[in-house]
């Protein structure tokens, strides 16, 4: 099982050892710019490495003219839009200097956080447009009439076949793009290969929206693609716990019973007690961990402590925030 830690910065020697004592097997890191400091260290404790990738902001991918919009005009700089064909080109001509670095696997994802579409959950002191879809920019309007299938929605109908066949042409964007990088990255002989997880598959307006919905069909197709690459898949769900929605921890639970290997966000984000909640959760569902590990170099005796309770399945280690 794997213990990840989530961080937004090079470890020191003292934080890495500090991390393998914990039992964590792995590292997420973003944004470094000394790659090969990190692996270097992280594979002096025989802990491994994995980059989040692309890494839209020092790619220069987050402003408005590569972003998603609305039908109401409402830009989202979380990320480029999935339709953007800049945004893949860009992306692409970074991978072969990261993995050069020595980095041991890849978290794919298409905004910076654990999203695959906009959704403003975020404070920024406006709307929180969270049942419009975000397929209104230049490049997903233009791709959408070339189908000639009418006009595009502004929100999901849940039940509608009409809306419905939009959503699935609107989903699909997502994985089209993580399809198209998977198979870049397993081309470059990277064998890890993860990727972000909501397990919040039922049908709504703000599921829809979000492209969460069903999303458990089209995902599993693709853990089935990194296995014919000759690559291992899996799932990070950064931020199950704080849902509060037992469908999403059952809906989690049928998924590793169906054999998905899934980490769990065990949300310390900002102290031990979160995880001194979670832990027996992430026990109950058989998954492993994903920490943010910044608390951890704050309060040793505490992680330590955290860490030493029986029972203890084995985590992940990563950037400060779990989906930072």
């Amino acid at each position: 099982m794997i213990r990840a830690t989530s961080s937004c910065g090079v470890h020191t020697p003292e934080q890495v050892g500090l991390l393998a004592e914990l039992g964590f097997t792995h590292v997420v890191n973003v944004g470094l710019k000394d790659w090969d400091t990190e692996v270097e260290r992280c594979h002096a404790e025989g802990l491994c490495l994995i980059a989040r990738w692309p890494d839209y902001p020092q790619l220069g991918l987050l402003g408005e003219a590569d972003a998603f919009r609305n039908h109401e005009g409402a830009c989202n700089d979380d990320g480029p839009s999935l339709w953007n064909p800049r945004a893949e080109d860009v992306s692409l001509e970074s991978l072969d200097n990261l993995l050069e670095s020595g980095v041991d696997g890849v978290l794919l994802h298409m905004l910076t956080g654990d999203r695959a579409f906009p959704a403003d959950w975020y404070d920024r002191g406006q709307r929180r447009w969270v049942n419009d879809y975000w397929s209104f920019d230049r490049w997903a309007q233009a791709e959408w009439r070339d189908l000639g299938r009418g006009e595009m929605p502004a929100h999901p109908v849940v039940g509608d076949p009409a809306n419905l066949d939009f959503y699935r042409w609107y989903q699909g964007a997502w994985f089209r793009r993580l399809r198209l990088f998977t198979a870049e990255v397993a081309q470059r002989g990277v064998k890890d290969i993860w990727t972000w997880f909501i397990p919040l598959l039922s049908w709504s307006v703000s599921t829809m929206a979000a492209g969460t919905a069903g999303s458990d069909k089209p995902m599993g197709e693709w853990r089935e693609y990194v296995f014919s690459l000759g690559a291992h898949p899996v799932n990070v769900i950064a931020c199950l716990f704080p849902l509060g929605d037992e469908r999403s921890r059952s809906e989690t639970r049928r998924l590793i019973r169906e054999g998905w290997e899934i980490l769990v966000g065990l949300e310390t984000c900002h102290s031990l007690e979160a995880g001194r909640k979670n832990k027996p959760r992430c026990e109950e569902l058989g998954a492993g961990i994903f920490a943010g590990d910044e608390v951890f170099f704050r309060d040793h005796k505490g992680a330590r402590r955290l860490f030493a309770e029986a029972a203890w399945t084995t985590p992940l280690a990563g950037s400060q925030t779990d989906t930072a």
